[in-house]
Protein backbone atom coordinates (compact mmCIF):
# COMPACT_ATOMS: atom_id res chain seq x y z
CA UNK A 1 0.00 0.00 0.00
CA UNK A 2 1.10 3.48 -1.08
CA UNK A 3 2.35 5.75 1.90
CA UNK A 4 2.56 9.31 1.53
CA UNK A 5 5.52 9.77 3.83
CA UNK A 6 7.66 6.95 5.88
CA UNK A 7 6.00 8.39 9.20
CA UNK A 8 2.99 6.63 10.94
CA UNK A 9 0.41 9.08 12.50
CA UNK A 10 -2.99 7.18 12.11
CA UNK A 11 -2.54 3.78 13.55
CA UNK A 12 0.23 1.86 15.71
CA UNK A 13 3.72 1.40 14.29
CA UNK A 14 4.83 -1.55 13.34
CA UNK A 15 7.32 -4.03 15.31
CA UNK A 16 9.13 -4.01 12.13
CA UNK A 17 9.53 -0.04 12.43
CA UNK A 18 9.71 -0.55 16.36
CA UNK A 19 12.52 2.34 18.09
CA UNK A 20 14.17 1.95 21.37
CA UNK A 21 12.47 0.12 24.40
CA UNK A 22 14.78 -2.44 24.59
CA UNK A 23 15.13 -1.82 28.39
CA UNK A 24 11.12 -2.07 28.74
CA UNK A 25 10.56 -4.99 26.80
CA UNK A 26 13.17 -7.11 28.37
CA UNK A 27 11.94 -6.16 31.69
CA UNK A 28 8.37 -7.61 30.36
CA UNK A 29 9.70 -10.37 28.64
CA UNK A 30 11.75 -11.26 32.59
CA UNK A 31 8.18 -10.67 34.52
CA UNK A 32 6.34 -12.74 31.86
CA UNK A 33 8.39 -16.00 31.69
CA UNK A 34 11.58 -15.95 34.33
CA UNK A 35 9.63 -14.76 37.25
CA UNK A 36 5.70 -15.24 36.63
CA UNK A 37 4.31 -11.96 36.76
CA UNK A 38 1.64 -9.93 35.17
CA UNK A 39 1.90 -6.71 34.15
CA UNK A 40 0.87 -3.23 33.98
CA UNK A 41 1.65 -1.30 30.72
CA UNK A 42 0.98 2.73 31.08
CA UNK A 43 1.37 5.63 29.40
CA UNK A 44 -0.51 8.87 28.54
CA UNK A 45 -1.62 8.94 25.02
CA UNK A 46 0.40 8.50 21.54
CA UNK A 47 3.21 7.15 23.67
CA UNK A 48 3.63 4.32 22.11
CA UNK A 49 1.84 1.85 24.13
CA UNK A 50 0.00 -0.23 21.74
CA UNK A 51 3.16 -0.62 19.21
CA UNK A 52 4.93 -1.97 22.52
CA UNK A 53 2.48 -4.49 22.72
CA UNK A 54 2.69 -5.61 19.41
CA UNK A 55 6.44 -5.45 19.26
CA UNK A 56 5.80 -7.97 22.96
CA UNK A 57 3.94 -9.77 20.55
CA UNK A 58 6.22 -10.41 18.12
CA UNK A 59 9.28 -11.23 20.82
CA UNK A 60 7.07 -13.75 22.59
CA UNK A 61 6.39 -15.38 19.50
CA UNK A 62 9.72 -15.71 18.50
CA UNK A 63 11.38 -16.59 22.00
CA UNK A 64 8.59 -19.24 23.40
CA UNK A 65 6.79 -20.99 20.55
CA UNK A 66 5.12 -22.56 23.04
CA UNK A 67 3.07 -19.80 24.40
CA UNK A 68 -0.49 -19.22 23.21
CA UNK A 69 -0.58 -15.56 22.76
CA UNK A 70 -3.50 -14.10 22.46
CA UNK A 71 -4.12 -10.15 21.70
CA UNK A 72 -7.32 -8.53 22.83
CA UNK A 73 -9.07 -4.47 22.79
CA UNK A 74 -10.91 -4.37 25.87
CA UNK A 75 -12.70 -0.69 25.15
CA UNK A 76 -15.36 -2.18 23.47
CA UNK A 77 -16.72 -3.64 27.41
CA UNK A 78 -15.97 -0.14 29.01
CA UNK A 79 -19.91 0.75 28.69
CA UNK A 80 -21.15 -2.50 30.40
CA UNK A 81 -21.81 -2.91 33.93
CA UNK A 82 -20.14 -5.86 34.88
CA UNK A 83 -17.23 -6.84 32.41
CA UNK A 84 -17.10 -10.59 32.32
CA UNK A 85 -13.30 -10.67 31.35
CA UNK A 86 -13.24 -14.52 32.41
CA UNK A 87 -16.04 -15.40 29.94
CA UNK A 88 -14.31 -12.53 27.24
CA UNK A 89 -10.79 -13.77 27.86
CA UNK A 90 -11.78 -18.05 27.53
CA UNK A 91 -13.53 -17.20 24.52
CA UNK A 92 -10.06 -15.69 22.96
CA UNK A 93 -8.85 -19.13 24.25
CA UNK A 94 -10.92 -21.29 22.65
CA UNK A 95 -10.77 -19.46 19.51
CA UNK A 96 -6.91 -19.20 19.37
CA UNK A 97 -7.06 -23.26 20.15
CA UNK A 98 -9.45 -23.84 17.43
CA UNK A 99 -6.94 -22.00 15.06
CA UNK A 100 -3.75 -23.54 16.89
CA UNK A 101 -5.12 -27.28 17.32
CA UNK A 102 -8.20 -27.81 14.71
CA UNK A 103 -6.81 -25.82 11.92
CA UNK A 104 -9.86 -24.93 11.02
CA UNK A 105 -11.76 -21.83 9.80
CA UNK A 106 -13.88 -19.33 12.31
CA UNK A 107 -16.81 -20.03 9.84
CA UNK A 108 -16.71 -23.94 10.48
CA UNK A 109 -16.68 -23.27 14.29
CA UNK A 110 -20.37 -21.36 13.88
CA UNK A 111 -21.78 -23.78 12.07
CA UNK A 112 -20.72 -26.43 14.35
CA UNK A 113 -22.81 -24.51 17.00
CA UNK A 114 -25.61 -24.40 15.39
CA UNK A 115 -26.35 -28.13 15.47
CA UNK A 116 -28.16 -29.61 18.09
CA UNK A 117 -25.28 -31.84 19.37
CA UNK A 118 -21.84 -31.94 19.03
CA UNK A 119 -21.25 -35.75 20.33
CA UNK A 120 -20.92 -36.64 16.30
CA UNK A 121 -18.94 -40.24 15.44
CA UNK A 122 -17.07 -38.07 13.18
CA UNK A 123 -15.37 -36.26 15.90
CA UNK A 124 -12.63 -36.34 17.79
CA UNK A 125 -12.61 -36.90 21.71
CA UNK A 126 -10.98 -33.31 22.09
CA UNK A 127 -13.44 -31.66 19.46
CA UNK A 128 -16.28 -33.30 21.02
CA UNK A 129 -14.78 -31.56 24.32
CA UNK A 130 -13.97 -28.35 22.91
CA UNK A 131 -16.90 -28.06 21.75
CA UNK A 132 -19.14 -28.51 24.99
CA UNK A 133 -16.96 -26.21 26.63
CA UNK A 134 -17.42 -23.66 23.75
CA UNK A 135 -21.15 -23.59 23.90
CA UNK A 136 -20.93 -22.77 27.67
CA UNK A 137 -18.78 -19.79 27.03
CA UNK A 138 -20.77 -18.30 24.46
CA UNK A 139 -23.74 -18.58 26.23
CA UNK A 140 -22.47 -17.78 29.85
CA UNK A 141 -24.91 -20.32 31.10
CA UNK A 142 -25.71 -23.99 31.93
CA UNK A 143 -28.79 -25.59 30.04
CA UNK A 144 -29.69 -29.06 28.99
CA UNK A 145 -31.82 -30.52 26.07
CA UNK A 146 -34.89 -32.86 26.41
CA UNK A 147 -36.12 -34.61 24.12
CA UNK A 148 -40.39 -35.12 24.43
CA UNK A 149 -43.04 -36.07 22.78
CA UNK A 150 -46.05 -33.67 20.92
CA UNK A 151 -49.26 -34.82 22.97
CA UNK A 152 -50.84 -32.21 20.41
CA UNK A 153 -50.80 -31.14 17.21
CA UNK A 154 -49.66 -27.30 16.37
CA UNK A 155 -47.47 -24.06 16.06
CA UNK A 156 -46.99 -23.68 19.86
CA UNK A 157 -44.58 -26.68 19.94
CA UNK A 158 -42.39 -25.49 17.34
CA UNK A 159 -44.74 -27.00 14.74
CA UNK A 160 -43.96 -30.38 15.60
CA UNK A 161 -47.60 -33.18 14.93
CA UNK A 162 -48.64 -35.16 17.42
CA UNK A 163 -46.61 -38.30 18.40
CA UNK A 164 -43.62 -36.40 16.97
CA UNK A 165 -40.32 -35.84 18.74
CA UNK A 166 -38.92 -31.75 19.51
CA UNK A 167 -36.11 -31.02 21.84
CA UNK A 168 -36.98 -27.99 25.08
CA UNK A 169 -33.55 -26.52 26.36
CA UNK A 170 -34.04 -25.74 29.95
CA UNK A 171 -32.48 -23.31 31.46
CA UNK A 172 -30.20 -24.34 34.82
CA UNK A 173 -28.10 -21.66 36.44
CA UNK A 174 -25.52 -18.79 34.53
CA UNK A 175 -22.15 -19.56 35.24
CA UNK A 176 -20.21 -18.47 38.28
CA UNK A 177 -17.01 -17.21 38.27
CA UNK A 178 -15.22 -19.97 39.27
CA UNK A 179 -16.83 -22.17 36.70
CA UNK A 180 -14.70 -20.31 34.25
CA UNK A 181 -11.29 -21.69 35.88
CA UNK A 182 -12.62 -25.09 35.73
CA UNK A 183 -13.55 -24.77 32.57
CA UNK A 184 -10.01 -23.27 31.38
CA UNK A 185 -8.73 -26.42 33.19
CA UNK A 186 -10.66 -28.54 30.39
CA UNK A 187 -8.94 -26.13 27.22
CA UNK A 188 -5.44 -27.14 28.58
CA UNK A 189 -5.50 -30.66 27.53
CA UNK A 190 -6.84 -29.20 24.04
CA UNK A 191 -4.51 -26.72 24.03
CA UNK A 192 -1.22 -29.09 24.76
CA UNK A 193 -1.76 -31.13 21.51
CA UNK A 194 -0.63 -28.13 19.43
CA UNK A 195 2.82 -27.83 22.13
CA UNK A 196 1.37 -24.96 23.62
CA UNK A 197 1.89 -24.86 27.47
CA UNK A 198 1.50 -21.41 28.13
CA UNK A 199 -0.83 -18.95 27.33
CA UNK A 200 -0.09 -14.95 27.99
CA UNK A 201 -3.47 -12.25 27.27
CA UNK A 202 -2.23 -9.17 26.31
CA UNK A 203 -5.34 -7.01 27.39
CA UNK A 204 -4.86 -3.29 25.26
CA UNK A 205 -7.45 -0.14 25.92
CA UNK A 206 -8.13 -1.97 29.29
CA UNK A 207 -8.23 2.18 30.17
CA UNK A 208 -11.57 1.85 32.27
CA UNK A 209 -9.39 -0.62 34.77
CA UNK A 210 -9.50 2.92 37.67
CA UNK A 211 -11.50 3.74 40.95
CA UNK A 212 -14.74 2.05 41.96
CA UNK A 213 -14.98 0.38 38.62
CA UNK A 214 -12.08 -0.81 38.84
CA UNK A 215 -11.86 -2.45 41.97
CA UNK A 216 -15.97 -4.32 40.67
CA UNK A 217 -14.49 -5.81 37.78
CA UNK A 218 -11.48 -6.82 39.90
CA UNK A 219 -13.80 -8.79 42.40
CA UNK A 220 -15.91 -10.64 39.82
CA UNK A 221 -13.29 -12.08 37.69
CA UNK A 222 -10.77 -12.58 40.82
CA UNK A 223 -10.78 -16.40 39.78
CA UNK A 224 -9.43 -16.05 36.72
CA UNK A 225 -6.97 -12.95 37.14
CA UNK A 226 -5.39 -15.14 40.06
CA UNK A 227 -4.85 -18.53 38.10
CA UNK A 228 -1.12 -19.25 37.17
CA UNK A 229 -1.54 -20.84 33.99
CA UNK A 230 -2.63 -17.53 32.25
CA UNK A 231 0.00 -14.60 32.17
CA UNK A 232 -1.79 -10.78 31.73
CA UNK A 233 -0.37 -7.52 29.79
CA UNK A 234 -2.72 -4.74 30.92
CA UNK A 235 -2.50 -1.44 28.91
CA UNK A 236 -4.05 1.45 30.93
CA UNK A 237 -3.19 5.42 30.66
CA UNK A 238 -2.03 5.99 34.27
CA UNK A 239 -0.61 3.73 36.69
CA UNK A 240 -3.54 0.85 37.79
CA UNK A 241 -1.82 0.41 41.21
CA UNK A 242 -2.53 3.93 41.73
CA UNK A 243 -6.41 3.64 41.10
CA UNK A 244 -7.57 1.01 42.90
CA UNK A 245 -7.33 -0.99 45.89
CA UNK A 246 -5.50 -4.29 46.04
CA UNK A 247 -4.62 -4.26 42.19
CA UNK A 248 -1.00 -5.77 43.33
CA UNK A 249 -2.85 -9.09 43.82
CA UNK A 250 -3.18 -9.10 40.41
CA UNK A 251 -0.77 -6.45 38.61
CA UNK A 252 2.52 -7.78 40.00
CA UNK A 253 4.83 -5.26 38.23
CA UNK A 254 4.62 -1.92 35.97
CA UNK A 255 6.07 -1.03 32.60
CA UNK A 256 5.89 2.80 32.79
CA UNK A 257 6.35 4.60 28.85
CA UNK A 258 7.88 7.62 28.85
CA UNK A 259 9.24 10.20 26.58
CA UNK A 260 12.62 9.40 24.12
CA UNK A 261 15.36 9.97 26.48
CA UNK A 262 17.36 11.71 24.09
CA UNK A 263 17.87 12.75 20.56
CA UNK A 264 19.82 10.18 19.30
CA UNK A 265 16.67 8.23 19.20
CA UNK A 266 14.97 10.40 17.07
CA UNK A 267 18.03 10.23 14.56
CA UNK A 268 17.72 6.53 14.80
CA UNK A 269 14.00 6.96 14.34
CA UNK A 270 14.25 9.15 10.84
CA UNK A 271 17.09 7.16 9.47
CA UNK A 272 15.34 4.06 9.92
CA UNK A 273 12.33 5.09 8.45
CA UNK A 274 13.18 6.82 5.30
CA UNK A 275 15.57 3.27 4.64
CA UNK A 276 12.29 1.54 5.22
CA UNK A 277 10.92 3.75 3.13
CA UNK A 278 12.95 3.91 0.58
CA UNK A 279 13.44 -0.11 0.55
CA UNK A 280 9.95 -0.26 -1.13
CA UNK A 281 11.15 2.19 -3.95
CA UNK A 282 10.27 5.32 -2.71
CA UNK A 283 12.15 8.67 -3.10
CA UNK A 284 13.32 9.62 0.29
CA UNK A 285 14.45 13.35 1.34
CA UNK A 286 17.41 14.13 4.06
CA UNK A 287 16.55 16.07 7.59
CA UNK A 288 18.75 18.98 8.09
CA UNK A 289 20.28 19.02 11.59
CA UNK A 290 18.47 21.84 12.33
CA UNK A 291 15.40 20.39 11.03
CA UNK A 292 15.89 17.31 13.59
CA UNK A 293 16.50 19.36 16.58
CA UNK A 294 13.64 21.63 16.10
CA UNK A 295 11.48 18.28 15.96
CA UNK A 296 13.39 17.67 18.84
CA UNK A 297 12.60 20.68 20.61
CA UNK A 298 8.87 20.47 20.11
CA UNK A 299 8.23 17.01 20.30
CA UNK A 300 9.57 16.81 23.99
CA UNK A 301 10.57 13.35 22.81
CA UNK A 302 7.04 12.29 22.75
CA UNK A 303 6.37 9.53 20.15
CA UNK A 304 3.42 11.04 18.74
CA UNK A 305 4.14 14.21 17.99
CA UNK A 306 7.95 13.32 16.96
CA UNK A 307 5.95 10.97 14.11
CA UNK A 308 3.38 13.91 13.16
CA UNK A 309 5.92 16.56 12.87
CA UNK A 310 8.53 14.45 10.50
CA UNK A 311 5.13 13.91 8.18
CA UNK A 312 4.33 17.21 7.89
CA UNK A 313 7.60 18.54 7.29
CA UNK A 314 8.01 15.66 4.69
CA UNK A 315 5.15 16.89 3.06
CA UNK A 316 6.05 20.23 3.05
CA UNK A 317 9.30 19.83 1.33
CA UNK A 318 7.74 17.61 -1.09
CA UNK A 319 5.08 20.29 -1.57
CA UNK A 320 8.30 22.64 -2.23
CA UNK A 321 9.95 20.16 -4.85
CA UNK A 322 13.06 20.31 -2.47
CA UNK A 323 14.70 16.94 -1.37
CA UNK A 324 15.91 18.28 1.34
CA UNK A 325 13.46 18.54 5.22
CA UNK A 326 14.45 22.12 6.23
CA UNK A 327 14.03 23.83 9.65
CA UNK A 328 10.90 25.91 7.93
CA UNK A 329 9.24 23.29 6.75
CA UNK A 330 9.32 21.87 10.24
CA UNK A 331 7.72 25.50 11.46
CA UNK A 332 5.15 25.62 8.82
CA UNK A 333 3.90 21.86 10.31
CA UNK A 334 4.07 22.85 13.75
CA UNK A 335 0.85 25.87 12.30
CA UNK A 336 -1.34 23.37 10.89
Amino acid sequence: MHRPTPFVVEWPVEPSLFIDREDELSHAMQCLFSEGMNINVFGEPGIGKTSFLNKLRDEIIKAHPDTLVIQLFLLSYVERETVDLARIFLLAIADAIWEEVFKSPYSELMQLLGQPDPASATFSKEKRSFLRIYRLLRSGSISSQVEETAELEGKLVLGAKKGEKYWVQYQISDLFQFEFSRLLSELIPVMEKSKKSRIVILADEANYLRGEKAEQVLRRNFDILLDNRIRYVFVTFESAKKTFYEADKVLHQEVFLGPFPNESVLDQLIDWYCASFASIGEQTLKFTRKARQAIWEKSQGHPFKIQRLCRGAWLNAKHRRSTTVDIEDVETALHH
